[in-house]
């Protein structure tokens, strides 16, 4: 559970500086980290993912709050549930191996604007 609230602040963080253009060091968890996650600590990663990417407009003073509300147009025209979310980021990951040892923050971000765009709900 502390790797999931460590991970929700630190992808919280780590959106909320590319609003200022600002560059923080990679979050603490890569792909490979998260290869080793059962299926409900998977489940609790991403959900802590998403829940930092909801929280980020508010650290970056609302500069990206369309993406967010982008974001939340996308999840609920998928009607996303933590299986399904664990899918997609899972699916994304089988086809991008060679991102596996970067910021799993920005590998599940990657996944969920890609489906978004797949499901006519672009958030980027």
């Amino acid at each position: 559970m502390r790797k999931v609230i460590v991970a929700t602040m630190l992808a919280a963080v780590s959106v909320a500086s590319h609003a200022r253009d600002y560059h923080l060091p990679p979050g603490i968890t890569t792909g490979n980290d998260y290869q080793d996650y059962s299926v409900t600590d998977r489940q609790r990663y991403l959900a802590g993912v998403l829940d930092g990417i909801y929280l980020a407009p508010q650290l970056a003073q609302q500069q990206h709050l369309a993406r967010v509300e982008k974001l939340s147009r996308c999840e609920s025209v998928m009607r996303l549930t933590g299986v399904q979310l664990v899918a997609i980021v899972d699916h994304y990951m089988a086809d991008h191996p060679e991102q596996w040892g970067g910021s799993m923050n920005t590998i599940a971000y990657k996944a969920l604007a890609d489906a978004c765009r797949k499901n006519a709900a672009p958030i980027n």
